[in-house]
């Protein structure tokens, strides 16, 4: 088996946010093909080490002690000291904002970058909603393609990413690595009670989130339905007091979250990448009403295996739709749940990249 290494700075065993999200199934998926390293440079909170304990299996997980809030930068000495002495074939390295690692990772390795998005392209997204957000690293599109560039292969989870990443890389550097899902398929109720929203603190979900209560909640308000916010975003929730809107915060369990809920809501506005919360609903076989932004990358599913709507009226008039007709929410859902399977199982989205990992080293001379 190959010796595989993957560089983070994400904290992926809580699972908040998509890109933990990703990272978790990517390492649970490697390490069962590989012999996986998972260096991690960052700060581990104390209560959170029982379940740093429980993802160690089937891998060696390196922690390169830091700081909260600690630069980048500084992991990289001890990263050198890392490697030295120890052999790898690959190394995946998690965003382009670990890139300044790359001349520390010997020649004959082979370099994989797991882009999950266009950095430059999130930031404009953002701009044009009137979102502030700070990079880790300040980076220009120039910078960000010349880092690209610099990997054997560039791993884009998004098709629209792909397409627009291989014509600067070109496509035999370039590989479509979705994000997989392994849910349980949810019973859809005769009567629906609850819809939900999960999501991190990440600015473009508390917007989105915010938007939604106070533009289209009130049109739905009165159904007998409850809304349930599920993740580190409730602490972002403007909201006055309301017994059909419960905060319910970080919950570890998603299928409990997923047989909580009726309608699975992703009302997100802007930023970059597939939605993981979007993919994750579908695979639990819910229905699905999102935005046409939310929708990138699966757009061969609207209409079918989920509804879109972007302004208040539509999004209220599509959950409404859903709320009064079973046998639409019951088709819709096994919709959802095949067009999942089709498209999303482990397999389907990490052989190609497991693939790529097998695969020699050109050296160029």
């Amino acid at each position: 088996m190959k010796k595989l290494l993957i560089v983070t700075h994400i904290s992926f065993w809580q699972k908040r946010g998509g890109d933990a999200a990703r990272l978790f199934a990517l390492a649970q998926y490697l390490r069962k093909f590989t012999e996986l390293t998972v260096v991690f440079g960052g700060y581990i909170d104390p209560i959170e080490f029982p379940m740093v304990e429980q993802i160690k299996k089937g891998m060696d997980f390196v922690w390169i002690k830091g700081k909260k809030d600690q630069e980048l930068s500084d992991y990289a000495q001890p990263f050198i000291e890392f490697l030295s002495g120890r052999q790898f074939d690959v190394c995946i390295i998690e965003h382009v904002f670990l890139s300044f690692l790359i001349p520390f990772i010997p020649r004959h390795v082979k370099l994989i970058l797991d882009a999950h998005d266009i950095v430059t392209d999130r930031m404009e997204s953002f701009k044009k909603m009137n979102i502030r957000i700070k990079l880790l690293t300040d980076l220009s599109a120039e910078q960000e393609n010349a880092y690209f560039r610099k990997f054997d292969v560039v791993m884009m989870i998004k098709k629209n990413d792909y397409d627009k990443v291989s014509k600067i890389v070109g496509k035999e550097k370039t590989l479509l690595v979705p994000h997989p899902v392994s849910m349980q398929k949810s019973v859809i109720r005769t009567r629906v009670n609850t819809i939900g929203f999960i999501a991190s603190s990440y600015p473009p979900n508390v917007y989105a989130v915010n938007w939604f209560i106070e533009r289209v909640w009130p049109l739905i308000e009165g159904q007998g339905v409850t809304f349930n916010i599920y993740g580190d975003v409730c602490g972002g929730v403007k909201v006055e007091s309301k017994s059909s809107v419960v905060m319910k915060g970080y919950v570890a369990d998603q299928d409990q979250i997923y047989r909580e809920i009726d309608i699975a809501i992703n009302p997100v506005k802007c930023g970059a990448g597939m939605k993981i919360k979007n993919i994750e609903a579908l695979g639990s076989g819910l229905p699905l009403v999102t935005t046409t932004h939310g929708a990138m990358g699966i757009e061969d599913g609207i209409g079918c295996s989920f509804l879109v709507a972007d302004d208040e009226i539509s999004f209220s008039t599509r959950i409404l739709s859903l709320i009064d007709d079973y046998d639409t929410r019951r088709r819709m859902g096994e919709e959802a749940y095949q067009y999942a399977l089709n498209n999303f199982s482990p397999d389907e989205c990490f052989k190609p990249l497991l693939l790529e990992i097998n695969k020699p080293k050109v050296l160029m001379s």
